[in-house]
């Protein structure tokens, strides 16, 4: 997937929907969309974390489990390897999250500090990218940080 199009991400959950009862099958739904995230470069990260987030959202069980097992790390690694438009999204995705009780809010508050963290670790900007120069993004916890 080049985009992220509803029609192909309902169809892509609704491939993991038919597979939720054999959890071998999950798993490897999973780490699909994992290493997707992992090398995907900057926005097209999105696509496989709303693929990922609408399993969550509408197959659950079995995945939400699954997925927990290394999401801090795949969310994190993300964040890290992303812009401060890629990195917007990804906070307001974390925060349906929260919002919509998918995880526990001791998972999401670990997630946030690790992405407080990659924001609080000082980087040099390319000097190519003029974008990425002192943008102010909101941070996981809703404040205003430069960039």
């Amino acid at each position: 997937m080049n985009r992220a199009a509803k029609e192909e991400i309902n169809a892509l959950t609704m491939v993991a929907q038919d597979y939720v009862e054999n959890e071998h099958l999950c798993d490897t739904i999973v780490r699909s969309i994992e290493t997707c995230v992992e090398k995907a470069v900057n926005d097209k990260k999105l696509i496989p974390l709303y693929v990922m987030d609408s399993i969550l959202k509408n197959v659950g069980g079995v995945y939400n489990k699954l997925i927990l097992l290394n999401l801090n790390q795949t969310l994190c690694n993300a964040f890290q390897q992303s812009d401060n438009t890629v990195k917007q999204k990804m906070i307001k995705l974390l925060n349906t999250w929260s919002d919509q009780n998918i995880f526990s809010k001791s998972v999401v508050d670990k997630i946030r500090q690790g992405m407080m963290s990659i924001l609080q670790t000082p980087s040099m900007p390319s000097w190519r990218d003029k974008n990425n120069l002192q943008q102010p993004m909101m941070v996981p916890n809703g404040s205003m940080h430069m960039v």
